[in-house]
């Protein structure tokens, strides 16, 4: 994880600070999060301010991992400011669709990826409403066959069952 260009080691848990500029994992117990929790926890990215420009520096969470062969999108949970995701270094789109005043469930396309090794990078995007970034339930999602490809398949194996059973 990096803020601005500075990799970070340190993540707090439940952790809050009356500075900005730290990231924690909070769980469904936590008193200082005030956003819904989709399992278990939840990442809080709080960007702050570089103190030698006074710019809001942003925090990067880097993963490495292969796209599901069948993926057509990636889905997770965001509230607080938005995020810009990246993949391989190549911006991809993202659809926020509300569920609360603060909280979006976000949508981006990444079927050119599907079944490759790829590096997603979720960058801090400051609003200027919300000081936090709140990340959750990352997955991906592959797309169910259609009832007639299933109802093709069943008449498929019917008739090889007769014919072996003759």
């Amino acid at each position: 994880m990096f803020s601005g260009t500075l990799q970070l080691g340190g993540l707090g848990y439940n952790q809050i600070t009356a500075g900005l500029n730290y990231a924690s994992v909070y769980d469904t117990n936590s008193q200082y999060v005030h956003y819904p929790i989709e399992g278990g926890y939840s990442l809080g990215l709080i960007p702050g301010p570089d103190f030698g420009s006074g710019a809001i520096l942003e925090y990067t969470l880097s993963q490495t991992g292969e796209v599901p062969p069948d993926a057509t999108s990636i889905r997770f949970v965001n509230s607080g400011s938005p995020f810009e995701l990246r993949v391989n270094g190549s911006f991809v789109p993202l659809a926020y669709f509300s569920v609360s005043p603060s909280t979006s469930v976000v949508f981006g396309d990444v079927s050119a990826y599907s079944g490759q090794e790829v590096e997603l990078q979720f960058t801090t995007v400051f609003a200027g409403r919300y000081l936090i970034n709140v990340i959750d339930s990352v997955s991906f999602t592959i797309p169910e066959p259609t009832t007639w490809l299933l109802f093709g398949l069943g008449g498929l194996g019917l008739l090889a069952r007769r014919k072996i059973f003759r």
